[in-house]
């Protein structure tokens, strides 16, 4: 069974008397362990589509089917709770809040599943050590770091996309997306 199935998916914005066509009969699938980039000009409907997979919204026509499921017409209740219970994000931001240190920033989205304190803290030390956030010498543990609001004290460019991650997989999501700018610079893998 694939993973994400889209059927004519499509895309019309209302803008007084102007139809805007923001996407026309998509079709797709993405099947399990697959890695899909989503490509093209600036208009071209790439952020309609992301938030369409991502159950942010809702098409005007065709069909979305996300692990089997035709997730295309439910209401704002049941996709709330589909992209809360099966879908990751990953902003480019990160998203950060700079007065919670690595385990708490990971322990965010568990809070509001209403996960327990102590499975939560349990899960995040776990997912930390994934990433090697948690070296064995205690003085070194980087989990304590908060991402300070001064440049001096942010984590490195390196170091954020490693919490990020984090904060989406502690309940294994069937689906992530990840946005990234095109516009960011990135290292040559040379130069890595």
């Amino acid at each position: 069974m694939s993973l994400v199935r889209t059927e004519r998916l499509s895309k019309v914005y209302q803008m007084g008397e102007t139809a805007l066509h923001a996407l026309r009969d998509v079709e797709m699938t993405i099947d399990p362990g697959e890695y899909v980039a989503i490509m093209g000009p600036s208009g071209s409907g790439k952020s309609t589509l992301l938030n369409l997979l991502g159950c942010l919204d809702r098409p005007s026509q065709g069909r979305y089917f996300l692990g089997g499921e035709d997730v295309s017409q439910l209401d704002d209740r049941r996709l709330s709770a589909v992209r809360g219970a099966r879908i990751g994000f990953i902003f480019q931001s990160y998203n950060l809040i700079p007065q919670l240190n690595v385990i708490e920033n990971i322990e965010v989205p568990m809070f509001y599943r209403g996960w327990s304190e102590t499975r939560s803290e349990s899960r995040a030390r776990e997912l930390a050590d994934l990433v090697g956030r948690r070296p064995p010498d205690p003085p070194a543990d980087r989990t304590e770091r908060r991402p300070a609001a001064t440049r001096r004290h942010r984590p490195g460019l390196g170091q954020r996309p490693r919490r990020a991650p984090r904060r989406r997989t502690h309940r294994k999501p069937r689906f992530t997306q990840r946005r990234r700018n095109p516009h960011h610079p990135r290292r040559p893998a040379s130069a890595r």
